[in-house]
């Protein structure tokens, strides 16, 4: 492409003539503020030539509503048949051992009890205008960039429903036709007033939490067969037990699990913390200080995750809705539900500080 001499003259010297000095120190000339003065008159962005200058947007779109959701991704995903997750569990054993010469043989059958869940099904729909799909092409995929937030936003509201209940302690539900979430499914199906009916290896602490705390959990899970394997609890649980840790050792270690997640140890037990387990809101579903758990307080998670499984009937699927409009609908579908299989292979603490 030719260069256009004259173009390059006018941006460095104005209408300043051609060959004659403009800084001279032994004729005492210095013109370089005419000069100044004369390129101000030509278009700036400060005047009129805003109007010639593109606007460029940063192609990177900030998430303010990010969160990372671990569980989705930890928790062992199962393929089901039908619409319910149904399993055996050996409940007791029977009765077997030494006896005399001749005894008499009687059968020892053990106890097993069949056990189902429903499947859940999971919706996001999202919906792009023709306009938006013409205007924004030079830009972005506006088709793209609306399927990848509906899949983030069920992915949001698939890890919520794994920790959490579907109903809160008032019984006002967070998504009534959801699944109950482990937090539950350890520590009683159902809720009483404001208080879950106990159940296996729950402690409900009301008071600081102690190392001896968590070492007796991790215990009573133990003693029942199971090995606790992640510990889940909010981000402030994390800073609390981080802090108990630092008054007996100057490092705290760390454990690194897949996908690059490093996480506090504890006893070599990696400790996760989860913006959908807080004692507080954070603006997922409700308004900001509101609580997130069904019943507002702090849970602390000890999970074996042999027991644990996401059973699943059809991943997330992507499909295009009826056009009745200047516009793509679609919508993203997910059938599956959580099952603990032993309760009493996990454990829990609640109501700690």
């Amino acid at each position: 492409m030719p260069i256009n001499s004259d173009l390059a003259y006018q941006m460095s010297f104005a209408s300043y003539p051609d060959e004659v000095a403009y800084v001279d120190i032994w004729k005492s000339i210095d013109n370089r503020k005419l000069i100044g003065k004369r390129l101000e008159k030509a278009l700036s962005l400060a005047g009129t030539g805003a109007n010639l200058v593109p606007v460029y947007v940063d192609p990177q779109i900030v998430d303010l509503t990010r969160k990372a959701t671990p569980l989705v991704e930890l928790i062992p995903r199962v393929a089901n048949r039908g619409k319910s997750a149904d399993y055996n569990r050996i409940t007791a054993l029977g009765s077997v051992g030494a006896k005399g010469e001749d005894a008499a043989l009687y059968d020892a059958d053990d106890t097993y009890v069949r056990l189902s869940a429903p499947i859940r099904y999971w919706y996001g729909v999202g919906r792009v205008t023709g306009q938006v799909l013409a205007a924004a092409a030079e830009y972005i995929d506006a088709m793209n960039q609306e399927v990848l937030m509906k899949t983030k936003q069920l992915r949001y509201v698939e890890e919520h429903a794994i920790l959490n209940s579907k109903v809160t302690s008032t019984g006002v539900p967070f998504n009534s036709q959801g699944y109950d979430g482990l937090l539950t499914q350890q520590a009683g199906a159902t809720l009483s007033g404001t208080l879950y009916t106990a159940d296996s290896n729950f402690t409900d602490l009301n008071s600081a939490l102690e190392i001896s705390t968590v070492r007796a959990s991790v215990t009573q899970a133990r003693n029942f067969g199971g090995e606790p394997k992640i510990i889940v609890t909010d981000w402030a649980g994390v800073d609390i037990l981080k802090g108990l840790l630092m008054e007996f050792q100057r490092y705290v270690d760390t454990t690194r699990l897949a996908w690059g997640i490093e996480t506090l140890s504890f006893d070599g037990i990696p400790v996760i913390g989860s913006r959908f387990l807080a004692d507080r809101g954070i603006g997922f579903g409700q308004t900001t200080g509101t609580y997130l758990t069904p019943d507002g307080y702090r849970w602390m998670m000890l999970f074996d995750t042999d027991v644990l499984e996401m059973r699943v009937l059809q991943d997330i699927v992507f499909e295009r809705l009826a056009k009745v409009n200047d516009s793509d609908k679609f919508m993203l579908k997910l059938y599956e539900t959580v099952i603990n299989k032993a309760p009493e292979f996990n454990a829990a603490i609640r109501r700690f500080t």
